[in-house]
């Protein structure tokens, strides 16, 4: 029986580390593609989709990428760029590490951005967002003021 438990159990540190090894080697070739790509639009737009693409697989690194994709997006003046990022680090670093209040300023600035920017699609998204925060955090009147004002876009 101690054998049985012993296998199992050096077969499930080695999966493991051969787990975490698999995920490093994803990271490294994210950054590799980072770096190989211009500041520019295209920059922004690839750090926002990391930042998505990774926001319930591994969230620090999605919150890591989306500070990139913000900081970017702001020195080059990216504004479509920006409201992007802000709505994904509402997901990643408002919603699922439970920082509400960081994810309602995010949301004010995008929700500033999507009207700047005539973006009605976005700006459901940003009503959404003020809907699922304020539903978490028990305020339930003021959630529901929020839905209703994405159902009338």
């Amino acid at each position: 029986m101690q054998k049985l438990t012993l296998t199992l159990l050096l077969l499930f540190a080695c999966l493991s580390i051969s787990i975490g090894q698999d995920q490093s080697s994803s990271l490294d070739s994210l950054e590799n593609t980072v770096k190989n790509t211009p500041s520019d639009s295209s920059k922004v737009e690839l750090l926002a989709k990391f930042c998505f693409d990774l926001c319930y697989s591994d969230v620090e690194n999605a919150i890591y990428f989306g500070k990139k994709a913000l900081k970017l997006s702001r020195k080059i003046n990216y504004p479509l760029g920006e409201l992007k990022t802000l709505m994904y680090l509402t997901s990643s670093e408002g919603i699922l590490q439970g920082n509400f209040e960081l994810g309602l300023k995010y949301l004010e600035q995008a929700e500033k951005l999507a009207i700047q920017l005539d973006k009605k699609d976005w700006l459901l998204k940003v009503y959404n967002g003020f809907g699922v925060i304020y539903n978490y955090k028990g305020i339930t009147i003021k959630a529901l003021e929020y839905y209703l004002l994405a159902l009338k876009l």
